[in-house]
């Protein structure tokens, strides 16, 4: 992270759905908001829940609405996993 200096994964992911209008960016996070006929809208409720308790942040970085969106994934890199490799 540029401004403190902390070692992050960055995740970036994108589709090319309906997109989702600005007006409704925060919205999704706070359940509720589907557009599905029978979704609950907790989908991305429960993803920024679990992303935040292992430290990170799931946010949308981009929408447009026809056009699809941009969500990004930012989590810490704990030090004991830096050098290690799967």
């Amino acid at each position: 992270d540029e401004k403190t200096g902390e070692k992050l994964l960055i995740v970036t992911v994108s589709d090319d759905g309906p997109g989702i209008h600005r007006s409704y960016w925060e919205a999704i996070f706070q359940g509720g908001a589907s557009t599905r006929t029978h979704g609950t809208g907790l989908g991305l409720v429960l993803s920024r829940r679990l992303v935040a308790q292992a430290k990170g942040t799931l946010e949308l970085t981009d929408s447009c609405v026809y056009s699809g969106s941009t969500f990004r994934i930012k989590m810490p890199i704990a030090e004991e996993a830096e050098g290690q490799s799967s």
